[in-house]
């Protein structure tokens, strides 16, 4: 198992005192700024391209903004319960560039489709 300890020796190592807690609250405030954004990009996209359309298509805003919180409350429990079990993968992030690697590809293709060849429908 490999160990990441370089942030912590180098904010203790080279992060003058009184900047040690300007640092860690940066970086708090990163991570924060990063769960938010993909919390709101979960119950978004849940929101409006599964939800509304299948669903309940002539819900108020009001209850469009209730689903996308449970929604969003909903994808973090699993992500909290999923969190310890990727210890397993080995190297996470190796995994991720992986996955990407075989959805990249059509991904783009579809995009490519779409941009230039003018017979391309949005329900294609």
């Amino acid at each position: 198992i490999i160990n990441d300890n370089a942030a912590p020796w180098l904010i203790k190592q080279f992060i003058p005192v009184g900047l040690k807690g300007l640092v860690l609250a940066a970086l708090a405030a990163a991570i924060v700024s990063s769960v938010a954004s993909m919390l709101n990009s979960t119950a978004t996209i849940f929101t409006m391209d599964i939800y509304k359309p299948y669903f309940q298509k002539k819900d108020s805003e009001q209850g469009l903004v209730t689903v996308g919180r449970i929604s969003a409350t909903v994808a973090l429990i699993i992500a909290v319960f999923l969190a310890p079990q990727l210890k397993n993968l080995g190297q996470v992030f190796q995994y991720i560039q992986e996955y990407t690697g075989v959805v990249s590809p059509g991904i783009l293709a579809v995009f490519m489709l779409g941009l230039f060849w003018k017979k391309t429908t949005n329900n294609a």
